[in-house]
C-alpha cells in the first residue's frame, strides 16, 4: 500500500489528468495499479463521479477494465449519492442548460424578425 504522501501525489496527478481529459494516462495508471482508482477527491467524490462532473465519456470507459467496478458503482459520496445518481443528475443539468440555450436563441431570432418588419 502507498504512503499518505505518495497517495496524495497520485491523487493530484490522477484528478488533474481527468480534468484535462488525458485518457491515456488515466488508463495506464488504472492498469498499473487499479486500487489507485478508488482514491477519493477532497470533495469526497471517487474518480468516476469526478469524471461525470467533467462529462468525459472516454475516461469513464476505463471503469470496464476494473475488477471492482461494482464497488465503484455503488460507493456513495459525502452527500450519499451513488455514481448512477450523479450521472443522471449531470445529464439532466446538461440537457436543461442546452434547452435554455435553444429557447434563448429562438427567442432572439423571433425578436429580430419582429423588428425587421
Amino acid at each position: 500500500m502507498l504512503g499518505s504522501d505518495q497517495e496524495n501525489a497520485f491523487a493530484d496527478a490522477l484528478f488533474c489528468a481527468v480534468k484535462e481529459g488525458n485518457v491515456g494516462f488515466v488508463f495506464q495508471l488504472s492498469i498499473a495499479n487499479s486500487e489507485i482508482m478508488l482514491i477519493w477527491a477532497i470533495s469526497f467524490q471517487n474518480i468516476f463521479c469526478y469524471v461525470v462532473d467533467y462529462q468525459l465519456a472516454s475516461v469513464f470507459s476505463t471503469i470496464h477494465g476494473l475488477c471492482f467496478k461494482g464497488v465503484v458503482a455503488t460507493s456513495k459520496d459525502i452527500h450519499g449519492n451513488t455514481l448512477l445518481y450523479v450521472s443522471a443528475i449531470s445529464l439532466l443539468l446538461h440537457l436543461t442548460a442546452s434547452m435554455d440555450q435553444y429557447y434563448k436563441c429562438k427567442e432572439n431570432r423571433n425578436d429580430s424578425r419582429r423588428w425587421r418588419g
